[in-house]
């Protein structure tokens, strides 16, 4: 593409290199590495150097994003692959499930101090986030597993003080699931799909790995 461009307007090239130096993702800037070595005349770089300036200076918004969890590079698209990875090991992730949810916030910060475009590429990453977590699910032979927004979490039963056992009515609310029931005030321990044939137990990660039956009491 370098040499490609040799003998370009100048008046279309230096926009073109404005855009690219401030683009949200790292690695796209980086493709300018050799262009700013070896192709730009002195009168270029003069013309050009806020821009080269703040394109090594500043971070760009996926390297502040993902400077924690995955060595400062990362993307819009890639940030559903990465929720999706990380929520196979199910339970277990819950810490880093919960703190990756933070970033929705600074995500849509970093649009408001125009860091990153807004609209859709934002979105996405913004959804790949919200949705990292919990599903009802439903379970048909052996059909892979398809979320049910129509149906209610099932199997799920809380405890007071009295240790009567009623079924509870659960919602998912992120990474946790809420159970109450209007003759226990207040609930001190909950089972889920406890017992030998937990039929219509119908919690799932969106990978699709059910919950494992749970107790919290030792009665």
């Amino acid at each position: 593409m370098a040499n490609a461009l040799k003998g370009a307007d100048t008046k279309l090239l230096s926009p073109a290199i404005r855009a690219i130096s401030t683009n949200a993702d790292g690695m796209a800037r980086a493709t300018l590495r050799g262009f700013f070595e070896k192709k730009l005349s002195l009168e270029d770089v003069q013309s050009l150097a806020p821009e080269i300036y703040d394109a090594v200076e500043i971070r760009s918004p996926s390297d502040t994003m993902f400077a924690k969890t995955q060595g400062a590079q990362g993307s819009e698209s890639r940030t559903g692959e990465i929720m999706k990875e990380i929520t196979k090991y199910g339970s277990a992730t819950k810490i880093a499930v919960t703190a990756l949810k933070e970033l929705i916030m600074e995500l849509n910060a970093q649009c408001a101090r125009g860091e990153f475009p807004t609209g859709e590429l934002n979105n996405r990453r913004v959804t790949a986030v919200e949705e990292a977590g919990l599903i009802v699910g439903r379970k048909t032979g052996c059909e892979p597993v398809v979320e049910d927004k129509t149906d209610s979490l099932k199997r799920f039963a809380i405890a007071g003080v009295d240790r009567k056992w009623k079924w509870a009515e659960a919602r998912i609310d992120g990474d946790s699931v809420i159970c109450s029931h209007p003759d226990v005030n207040e609930p001190v321990d909950v089972r889920y799909a406890f017992s030998k044939n937990p039929t219509w137990a119908n919690l799932y990660n969106r990978d699709g790995l059910p919950a494992s039956p749970f107790r919290t009491d030792d009665w």
